[in-house]
């Protein structure tokens, strides 16, 4: 009877660390030093998907303005023009953009983009991120309004049955919004943006060097 109950104590002691050790969420992704640097804030009211673009690719290397993201997304000459709504273009300018080559600093860039609709799965997405990879959300402020954010990592609980994430770190891009500094990634509880992801992005740069070319005189033959 006494053996019995020790063990009943010592499995309920077990229970209790491991239930604490749980609580204590587990962060992935890209860290703060990487990001921070090349944070690219919108420079206009219509260009949030041209910013948050814009920030994925000076993340790796890439240094392209927005207006040229504007340009290649929409298809336009002038991107000041009116612009149609980014959020009924989703797949027009995910095919617009996939595939776009970059030549930078002597560099050449292969920006690939993947648009899926729905929510990634905690799987799939922390194992991008594991990967250094930023995964664009199409998050959905009310029934009129959806901007892009850019996820860079997450905090979640592992879990017997697989990840639970819990937070995000996100990187926004609106301007003049006070949460906001380039110093400063916004932690955002996944309760109050889960059911609100309309779509995400899968996205994979790709470098390398441009080979510069030489003239090469010819000897004269003798």
């Amino acid at each position: 009877m006494k053996s019995s109950g020790i063990i009943l104590m010592f499995l309920s002691f077990c229970f209790f660390m491991q239930a604490e050790g749980l609580s204590q969420l587990v962060y992935s992704g890209i860290e703060r030093e990487y990001i921070t640097p090349i944070y690219s804030e919108q420079q206009n009211p219509e260009w949030c998907w041209a910013a948050n673009v814009q920030l994925v690719l000076n993340y790796y290397g890439a240094r392209v303005s927005q207006e040229d993201i504007i340009k290649r997304s929409f298809g336009v000459h002038n991107p000041y023009d009116n612009l149609p709504k980014w959020d009924k273009e989703f797949k027009n300018i995910t095919s617009r953009l996939n595939g776009w080559v970059i030549h930078y600093n002597k560099d050449r860039y292969f920006f690939h983009i993947k648009l899926v609709y729905g929510s990634p799965s905690p799987e799939l997405l922390l194992k991008e991120l594991k990967n250094s990879s930023p995964v664009i959300f199409a998050d959905s402020i009310n029934a009129d309004s959806v901007r892009p954010i850019v996820i860079t990592a997450v905090g979640f609980l592992p879990g017997y049955y697989g990840p639970v994430i819990k937070e995000l770190m996100v990187r926004d891009v609106m301007p003049n919004n006070p949460d906001n500094s380039k110093n400063q990634i916004n932690k955002w509880k996944i309760s109050d943006v889960s059911k609100n992801i309309s779509a995400y992005w899968l996205i994979n740069v790709s470098k390398e060097k441009i080979a510069i070319r030489k003239n090469l005189k010819k000897k004269k033959v003798e």
